[in-house]
């Protein structure tokens, strides 16, 4: 394998709306009272909810300051066939179970300040960011 040429772009969203489209799925998920994640799918009604609180989260744990204004998430074109599960860890003995993470690729409006909008472009949307999942491009 011979690199012939790299590029590096780091577009500025200047825009309060953006149409997107996953390049990796959303993951998003609530513990129950027995320490179980239930995912959210894009189709349950507090998935935007859920979407905007992770971002609260991220953002103050980057800035150490709330943000002012909500970010809203909407699917536009979401179907079955966007839902990926993905075995995230093997159980190694019998005393463990596998990990499976559901996540969501498709179409989504996304909402909010540009400076918001921008800090997620950069970090990801949903959970797990580190391990690959939430990366978006603007359509």
């Amino acid at each position: 394998l011979t690199v012939e040429d790299v590029k590096i772009s780091q577009p500025q969203i200047s825009d309060s709306n953006l149409n997107i489209k996953m390049l990796s799925p959303i993951t998003l998920h609530k513990t129950n009272d027995s320490g179980q994640s239930i995912f959210i799918s894009p189709h349950d009604t507090d998935f935007s909810t859920e979407l905007n609180n992770n971002f609260i989260r991220k953002y103050y744990s980057f800035t150490g300051e709330e943000p002012i204004t909500d970010v809203l998430i909407t699917p536009t074109n979401v179907t079955p066939n966007n839902k990926y599960v993905t075995c995230y860890k093997k159980a190694i003995n019998s005393n463990e179970k596998d990990i499976y993470i559901t996540g969501y690729r498709g179409e989504y409006n996304l909402v909010g300040d540009p400076d918001y909008l921008n800090f997620l472009y950069y970090c990801g949307l949903g959970a797990r960011n580190s391990d690959g999942f939430g990366m978006f491009q603007i359509i």
